[in-house]
């Protein structure tokens, strides 16, 4: 299971507003309805992992959706950047906001790894509070997870990806 902790994804606890809070988000199935889940401007499904504002004795209702007003409005300027006709520009495009390196990894890694729930499921990233960490508050990639359906021919699947990775 991911979750915010020191010795897992280490971002800022719940500082009691949006600003001073880390962040935990997954791109995943939707298969529990009492899960929050938002969609973004892209219509990618997004979960909130942590903080967990499905806890009604954490948060009000609009304590939760201001919360969540928040991170999608960081995750809505990166998809809008990426598909923007500035996605290129150093300052208007997308690479001011996330963290290059982590998204880099998490690509070679499920590219080389032939990982058939890459990019779909089972995506996890994360963000920090700008307040508490104002170098460090970018859209980060990972933790890296489920990874069963890998390295190897999965015959549900391999009519189009077996002898090749995804994005090549």
């Amino acid at each position: 299971m991911i979750r915010r902790s020191n010795h897992r994804v280490n971002v800022t606890k719940d500082g009691g507003d949006p600003e001073s809070t880390g962040w935990v988000l997954a791109v995943d199935k939707h298969t529990d309805p009492t899960d929050p889940f938002y969609k973004s401007v892209r219509n990618t499904t997004i979960q909130i992992v942590y903080p967990d504002l499905a806890d009604n004795e954490t948060y009000t209702a609009a304590q939760a959706t201001n919360y969540s007003n928040f991170i999608m409005s960081a995750v809505n300027a990166f998809e809008s950047a990426l598909f923007s006709v500035d996605f290129r520009d150093p300052v208007k495009g997308y690479a001011p906001l996330i963290d290059m390196d982590a998204f880099v990894d998490y690509f070679l890694h499920s590219e080389m790894t032939t990982s058939v729930d890459a990019y779909r499921f089972s995506v996890y990233f994360h963000k920090d509070s700008c307040l508490k960490n104002p170098g460090d508050c970018k859209l980060k990639m990972g933790p890296v997870w489920d990874y069963d359906l890998s390295l190897g021919p999965f015959f549900f699947f391999c009519f189009a990806f077996c002898s090749r990775v995804f994005f090549t």
